[in-house]
């Protein structure tokens, strides 16, 4: 068995189980109908499909894999009602776990934007600050400025690493290869390496 979500890029992904039980096709079909649904593997056994409905509509899917000996129609409607009484609880958690997902991410938006604003600014108005200081004083004093501002520089591109990963969202609905690639990519033209992804 698994339990199916649609994520916003109308994909269907596993909440819970192993979603290689069900046909996509089938799977939308049931999704659109909001209607259980049976189809025949080709071993025999049939998969049955229980929409998951908050009111009208469909939250989630059930998917069942049953022996060919078992007759899926004398159970769907008993896996219906069943289903029906998890679907406003099951609703309500997705729910919540989408306003917990957005809140973080505008926590962490919010915290970036106060670094970048903040102490990001004030680091970078320290370094043209020693800068200047250090055009007018002597070749040693000089030195250790330069040092100095080295230093803030080296604060200042950490701080950009920094918010950059504060903004980045993993988005688990793209998958892991995906994401790397992109994380690479980002970080490869913020540090000007030469970055190569190959991914099996």
């Amino acid at each position: 068995a698994c339990v199916l979500i649609k994520t916003e890029h109308e994909r269907f992904v596993p909440l819970l189980g192993d979603a290689l039980i069900a046909d996509s096709g089938a799977v939308q079909e049931a999704w659109d109908s909001a209607e259980p649904l049976i189809r025949a593997l080709p071993d025999g056994d049939n998969t049955v499909l229980v929409p998951v409905r908050m009111g009208m509509q469909v939250v989630a899917m059930v998917c069942l894999r049953m022996a060919r000996a078992e007759n899926p129609l004398s159970h769907i409607r008993i896996l219906q009602n069943q289903v029906d009484e998890a679907g406003p609880r099951l609703a309500s958690a997705l729910l919540f776990d989408d306003v917990r997902r957005l809140a973080t991410v505008d926590e962490r938006n919010r915290v970036a934007r106060e670094i970048h604003d903040g102490i990001a600014q004030d680091l970078a108005s320290l370094g043209y600050l020693v800068e200047d200081i250090r055009t007018d004083a002597d070749p040693q004093t000089a030195q250790r400025l330069a040092d100095v501002t080295h230093q803030v520089r080296t604060l200042i591109s950490e701080l950009r690493l920094r918010i950059f990963d504060l903004r980045i969202g993993v988005d688990e609905t793209t998958g892991l290869g995906t994401s790397v690639t992109e994380y690479v990519q980002r970080v490869a033209a913020q540090s000007g390496l030469a970055v190569s992804v190959n991914l099996q």
